[in-house]
């Protein structure tokens, strides 16, 4: 059985976080412009995974920008 320093598994869990939110601000990044091209709703749950709350709060966003 291998040891993995806490420090290192501190790290580990670190990065994943970072990995996680950056390919979560990518899918939203993919659905606002999917939004602004004009697709339904039903569409672009289908495209990025994201349910219909989600996608309604990040097109409500685009109209207050």
């Amino acid at each position: 059985m291998k040891f993995i320093p806490l420090v290192d598994q501190r790290d580990e869990m670190l990065r994943q976080l970072v990995k996680e939110e950056g390919i979560e601000e990518g899918i939203e990044k993919v659905a606002r412009n999917l939004l602004s091209m004009g697709l339904p709703v039903e569409t672009i749950k289908k495209a990025t995974g994201l349910n219909e709350a989600t996608i309604r709060s990040l097109k409500k966003d685009m109209r207050v920008k």
